[in-house]
């Protein structure tokens, strides 16, 4: 008997109960990608996809392919959602480097540019100096910058991320 299968019909067809029970169903895994991802409204936005995809769902004979067919589709929402947050983040970090400059544009002399830059970059921790000095001064690529400093890929961009908030922050108190 199939008794996803016609939870997925009930749901299609407009029953609510079905769509709850298939929900349910799928909870531990949403939860678990949702966890993963890390932000407020994760759960909300596989739930989501998970209602859309029932409805928009083809007809399929047995409980094993709508169960590989549901779970494989939960795992791509979550593929889409990280690549949205990772273009979001990465967003954010432009933007962030263009607040700097902005920053930076406002002093009329440079060597009091200098002088401002070097002391907000010997307030930021080592990792975070070393990553900025060699990624933005030296025009460094993170693969090199972390053989140099022998740190893990994830690492370079968490501490040059860290450390371009810092700066920032830094740079408008001055």
């Amino acid at each position: 008997m199939c008794v996803i299968c016609n939870l997925i019909s009930e749901a299609k067809a407009g029953n609510p109960n079905s769509m709850l029970e298939l929900l349910n169903k799928f909870k531990p895994l949403i939860g678990k990608y949702s966890y993963k991802m890390n932000y407020e409204d994760a759960e909300n936005d596989l739930i989501l996809s998970v209602i859309q995809l029932i409805n928009d769902m083809p007809y399929l004979s047995n409980d094993g392919q709508a169960v590989n067919y549901i779970s494989q589709s939960i795992y791509n929402a979550y593929i889409k959602y990280i690549k949205q947050q990772i273009k979001k983040r990465e967003n954010e970090y432009l933007c962030g480097i263009e607040e700097i400059k902005n920053i930076s544009m406002l002093y009329d002399d440079f060597s009091e540019i200098n002088v401002d830059l070097q002391y907000a970059l010997e307030q930021l921790p080592k990792n975070q100096r070393n990553v900025i000095i060699l990624k933005f001064m030296h025009m460094m690529p993170d693969k090199q910058i972390m053989e140099k400093l022998k740190l893990s890929r994830q690492s370079v961009y968490k501490n040059k991320i860290k450390g371009l908030e810092k700066l920032k922050e830094i740079l408008k108190d001055l």
